[in-house]
């Protein structure tokens, strides 16, 4: 139980760090959800590029290990 509580934890301190690292880099908002199989970011943007979608994945994948496979980024506007 408590190794699942500091894995909960280490999930939340990365989303928080992925979303912060994202606005920095000049997305207006973020969000990202972290499970053990899928990383999902929702970013507000007027347009996503493959640029923006590859600085995304990178920022991501700084943080936690996912495949290509198991990111999902949604743009809303």
């Amino acid at each position: 139980r408590r190794q699942r509580q500091m894995c909960i934890r280490d999930s939340i301190e990365s989303e928080n760090k992925i979303e912060s690292m994202l606005k920095a880099q000049g997305f207006e908002d973020a969000l990202c959800y972290l499970s053990d199989s899928s990383a999902n970011i929702i970013v507000k943007t007027p347009g996503l590029d493959a640029a923006g979608a590859a600085k995304i994945k990178s920022t991501l994948l700084s943080e936690a290990e996912f495949t290509n496979d198991q990111i999902t980024i949604v743009e809303v506007n």
